[in-house]
């Protein structure tokens, strides 16, 4: 199907999102996205940024959702807080994929 997007594609779309982005709030940003689809846990983000503690990230998690949504959640087999961007950027594309093929306009 012509609206249905590699994994590739759907990187492209999300990096179009934060391209403004900078500093902490990039490499938050920029460490999902080389896990994506795959939804990242607290304490990896953390690492990954060597932020001080908890607060810090959560200020970071917060401002870089100025820039593109994301979505927290707890697991339920292990109890950790896990980190994924929203898809509705993707999805806007998907949809406009599938309009564009329908001829009915």
């Amino acid at each position: 199907m012509i609206y249905s997007l590699s994994i590739e594609e759907e990187k492209q779309i999300l990096i179009q999102q934060f391209t403004k982005a900078a500093g902490k709030h990039r490499e938050l940003l920029d460490l999902m996205l080389d896990a994506y689809p795959k939804a990242l846990p607290t304490s990896t983000l953390q690492k990954g940024l060597a932020t001080p503690g908890y607060h810090a990230f959560q200020s970071t998690l917060r401002n870089a959702q100025i820039f593109i949504q994301v979505k927290t959640y707890q697991c339920n087999n292990t109890n950790q807080m896990l980190h994924s961007f929203d898809t509705q950027a993707i999805e806007r594309v998907r949809v406009q994929r599938l309009l564009n093929q329908c001829s009915c306009f």
